[in-house]
């Protein structure tokens, strides 16, 4: 079965080194993964990953001379605000999709939930959606898009900190902090 996902790309340093990752949900099970990009399909394996219960955050580390298509996107030190207008990028039903004005309704360390007024078409559903960056206006990453209600009116975000300590995990051979 050939299933495509969202995923962005970030860079960090570590040890004054860049590194490149790739971002995604972890509720995603994939037989082969492989990002593609307009160099072609790139095997990739998983490095870090915390289940849905703390996170549904799936990391893959890419080599930082790795030629890609995609500017790699900047994780916000800020923490988002109730009341604050966010936007995410999603591929689902065959194309790339821009929603605007998610609204924040209620922030938690471990989850961010928005509005999300996103009609699909009658019959079809976002599958492939999740995974996708939710950014600000300053186009900083301030989460993880991982699902939405059964109606599709609010969205559930991992905020961007989750993704930024499941990095640093990584990187030290730890485990998650807990929240």
């Amino acid at each position: 079965m050939d299933f495509s996902a969202t995923a962005f790309v970030i860079q960090t340093q570590y040890k004054g080194k860049p590194q490149l990752w790739g971002v995604t949900a972890a509720h995603y099970s994939f037989e082969t993964p492989a990002i593609t990009t307009g160099w072609g399909r790139i095997p990739i394996s998983v490095a870090a990953q915390s289940p849905s219960a703390t996170g549904d955050v799936m990391l893959f580390k890419l080599p930082p001379d790795q030629p890609l298509d995609v500017k790699p996107l900047l994780l916000s030190n800020q923490p988002v605000e109730v009341g604050e207008t966010l936007f995410s990028l999603g591929y689902f039903n065959g194309s790339w999709h821009h929603e605007t004005d998610r609204v924040v309704q209620e922030v938690s360390p471990m989850r961010i939930i928005t509005s999300l007024e996103v009609p699909s078409p009658k019959g079809k559903k976002r599958e492939g959606a999740c995974g996708g960056p939710v950014l600000n206006e300053q186009n900083e990453v301030v989460g993880l898009h991982i699902g939405s209600s059964d109606f599709y009116q609010i969205g559930f975000v991992v905020p961007a900190q989750h993704i930024r300590d499941l990095i640093t995990a990584y990187n030290q051979g730890g485990t998650l902090p807990k929240p």
